[in-house]
C-alpha cells in the first residue's frame, strides 16, 4: 500500500491556515476566478492531494471562467483515499448560522461520502458535521446545486469549510456561496494586527530562556534551567509547525540528547506507524541493518539527513549504554508490518489460521472501495483478539497490540479518515507503551496539532490521564525556507510566509533573540506586560505539505505547556527525490 497515506482531517488542521493571500487580502474567490500566475491553483483555497489531482478546469465549469477539478489517480490502493479542498474562516460568533451552497457535477464516482463540508473549531470542542450525501453523487451526474448547513457553538472561534472526496472519479465544484444568519459572505473579515510595545517585550526577553545552538553534542549549560519546568514530566512532547524544517529537527536531536543525558528519559516515540519503526529499534540496539534504508519505513517527512544523523547518535549512545535507549512509533495509519508479524505467528498457530486467513480475504478481494469492507474488516480483527485475549498469555501482549493497530487503521478510514479517531489511537498508543515499560519516560515527536492539549488532540487525552507528568513544547518559526509536497514532488525551496502584526512569530521576532524557550505556565493574566501571551493571536501551522497559507488563531497556552521560538530557518536534508534532482 501506498506509504504514509493523507491524512484528511488531521491534515486540514495542519495545513489549512490564514484566512487570505497577500495579493487578495479579503476575497473569498468562492468562484475559483482568482488564480495565482504562478501556481496556477485558486487564490485562498489550499488541498491536500494524495492519490488525486487538482486542477482549475476552464472547458467544464458551471459559470465564469474556472471550476474546481478533483479526479482520482489511478493505482493500487489498500485503503480508501481522500481529498480535501478548503478556506479557514477566523471570526464566527456563538450560536450563528452557517451555510454553505454550491454546484456539483461528477463523473463515474463510486462513494456516498463526498460533498460540501463545514468544520467548526470551538474553544475546547470541536464539531464534525456530517458531510453533505446524496446518492447523486453515485455514477455521473450533471450539475446540481447542494447545500449543507449548521449552528456555531456558544464558544465558536473558527470554523474551515470547502469540499470533501474519498474514493475514485471526477468531480467539479463551481460557484459556492457562504451564509452567516442568512447573509451571504464574499469577503474575509480583518484579522488582529496586534503589535507588542517595548515593556510587553522586555518582559518576554527577562523571562524567556536563550537557547544557544540547535546543534547536539555542544553542552546542557543553556539548557539547565529548563529542569525546573521539566522536573515532574514523564512524557515531554516536542512539536513542529513544519514537517520539513531543519533547525527543528536538529533542535530536537539536541533535547533528546538533554533529555537522555541529564532527565533520565529513555524512548523516543514518533508520529510514525507502529511496529514499521521496530527495524530502527535493532539497529539502534543492537547495529542491525542499515539505517538509512530503514527510514524508509517511517513519515517520509523524516527520511532526512537530520533523522539520520539523530538515529546514528542513538546507536552510538547505545554501544555504551547499560539501559538502552528505545525507538517506536504510535500511529496507526498503516498496517503492512502489523499484519505480516500476525500472519507469521498465525503459520505457527492452527487455531488462529482461520481467523487470519478469512482477514486476508477480504484484504485481498474487496481493495477497500466501500465503507462495508472496511466494516467487515473490523470485524475480523475482533474475532482475532477475541481468540488472543481469551489465552491469558502475557507473552501475546505485543502481538495482540499489532491486531489493534490493524483495528485502528481501518476504524480510522472507516471514519473519515478522523484526526480526532487518529490522536485517540496515537494516545492509546503510547500509553501501551508506558505500561510496558513502567520505569520509563518518553520523548514524544510529533507535529504542534497533534501534541496540543485542545481537545480532541492526542495531547489532550494524554493531558487527561498524566496530567502534570505530560509536559507539551511547540514549537514557533519566523523566516526562512522548509521543504514540504507540492503535487507529485518534493520541493525544498517553499518560503515561510511574512509574519504581521497580529501573530505570535512577529511579536517573539522582536526579541532579537535567535532561539528561545517559553514556559507558558506561569504567565500572569494581570500582568499588563504579559497578558498579551494569553490572547488569541495567530500562530504558523504547516503539514507535510507546502502551504502559502500559513496562519491560524490560537491560544498558545491553550495547546502547550512551553514553546521553542526559532526566528530563522532552512529547508530538511530530505533524502526523498525533490525538484531538484
Amino acid at each position: 500500500m501506498t506509504t504514509n497515506r493523507c491524512v484528511l482531517i488531521g491534515i486540514i488542521l495542519l495545513g489549512i491556515s490564514c484566512s487570505c493571500s497577500n495579493n487578495h487580502p479579503f476575497y473569498l474567490n468562492l468562484d475559483f476566478e482568482k488564480v495565482d500566475s504562478m501556481t496556477k491553483k485558486a487564490i485562498g483555497w489550499t488541498y491536500f492531494e494524495d492519490d488525486y489531482k487538482v486542477t482549475l478546469d476552464n472547458q467544464e465549469r458551471h459559470s465564469g471562467k474556472y471550476s474546481l477539478k478533483i479526479e482520482s489517480i489511478d493505482g493500487p490502493k489498500a485503503i480508501i483515499s481522500a481529498l480535501t479542498a478548503g478556506i479557514l474562516y477566523d471570526s464566527i460568533h456563538a450560536n450563528q448560522k452557517i451555510k454553505l451552497t454550491g454546484y456539483i457535477k461528477n463523473l463515474n464516482t463510486n462513494s456516498d461520502s463526498l460533498g460540501l463540508y463545514i468544520w467548526c473549531n470551538s474553544i475546547g470542542k470541536t464539531t464534525y458535521p456530517k458531510l453533505l450525501k446524496s446518492e447523486n453523487f453515485r455514477g455521473s451526474h450533471n450539475w446540481q446545486e447542494y447545500s449543507i448547513e449548521m449552528t456555531s457553538s456558544e464558544l465558536p472561534e473558527y470554523f474551515l469549510f470547502g469540499v470533501q472526496m474519498f474514493g475514485k472519479g471526477t468531480i467539479w465544484v463551481d460557484d459556492l456561496r457562504l451564509y452567516i444568519n442568512g447573509n451571504q459572505i464574499t469577503n474575509f473579515p480583518q484579522s488582529n494586527n496586534f503589535n507588542a510595545n517595548q515593556a510587553e517585550i522586555n518582559w518576554l526577553k527577562t523571562n524567556c530562556i536563550p537557547i544557544k545552538t540547535v546543534k547536539a553534542e555542544q553542552g546542557f549549560k543553556d539548557l539547565e534551567p529548563l529542569k525546573i519546568y521539566l522536573k515532574n514530566a514523564r512524557i515531554i512532547a516536542l512539536g513542529e509547525n513544519s514537517h520539513g524544517t531543519s533547525e527543528i529537527f536538529e533542535m530536537k536531536h539536541r533535547f533528546l540528547e538533554f533529555f537522555t543525558s541529564e532527565m533520565g528519559f529513555n524512548i523516543l516515540a514518533i508520529e510514525s506507524p507502529m511496529f514499521q519503526t521496530d527495524f530502527i529499534n535493532g539497529y539502534i540496539a543492537k547495529g542491525e541493518g542499515d539505517p538509512k534504508k530503514y527510514l524508509a519505513n517511517l513519515t517520509p517527512a523524516l527520511d532526512t539527513e537530520e533523522f539520520l544523523t539523530m538515529i546514528n547518535w542513538m546507536r552510538k549512545i547505545n554501544e555504551s549504554r547499560k539501559e538502552k535507549l528505545l525507538f517506536t512509533g504510535i500511529d496507526m495509519t498503516e498496517y503492512d508490518v502489523p499484519l505480516k508479524n500476525l500472519t507469521d505467528f498465525a503459520r505457527k498457530d492452527q487455531q488462529l489460521t482461520q481467523f487470519v486467513d478469512s482477514l486476508q480475504l477480504v484484504l485481498n478481494n474487496s481493495r477497500f472501495e466501500g465503507q462495508n469492507h472496511l466494516s467487515l474488516a473490523i470485524r475480523k480483527c475482533n474475532q482475532i483478539l477475541s481468540n488472543l485475549e481469551a489465552r491469558q498469555d502475557n507473552k501475546l501482549n505485543t502481538l495482540i497490540q499489532n491486531v489493534r493497530v490493524i483495528k485502528q487503521c481501518f476504524d480510522f478510514y472507516l471514519n473519515g479518515p478522523s484526526s480526532e479517531i487518529r490522536d485517540k489511537y496515537m494516545a492509546e498508543n503510547l500509553s501501551w507503551i508506558l505500561e510496558n515499560n513502567p520505569n520509563s519516560k518518553i520523548v514524544l515527536w510529533a507535529h504542534n496539532g497533534h501534541i496540543s492539549k485542545q481537545r480532541g488532540g492526542m495531547g489532550n487525552y494524554i493531558s487527561n490521564k498524566y496530567s502534570d507528568q505530560y509536559y507539551s513544547i511547540g514549537f514557533l518559526t519566523n523566516k526562512g525556507k522548509y521543504t514540504g509536497g507540492r503535487q507529485n514532488f518534493i520541493s525544498t525551496d517553499n518560503t515561510l510566509v511574512e509574519s504581521k502584526p497580529g501573530s505570535f512569530e512577529f511579536n517573539f521576532a522582536k526579541t532579537k533573540i535567535p532561539y528561545f524557550f517559553l514556559d507558558l505556565n506561569p504567565i500572569d493574566h494581570n500582568n499588563p506586560n504579559s497578558q498579551w501571551l494569553n490572547q488569541r493571536l495567530f500562530q504558523r501551522i504547516i503539514g507535510g505539505n507546502a502551504n502559502d497559507y500559513q496562519f491560524y488563531p490560537c491560544i498558545l497556552k491553550e495547546n502547550f505547556d512551553g514553546i521553542i521560538f526559532i526566528n530563522s530557518t532552512t529547508p530538511s536534508r530530505t533524502f526523498l527525490k525533490t525538484d531538484l534532482n
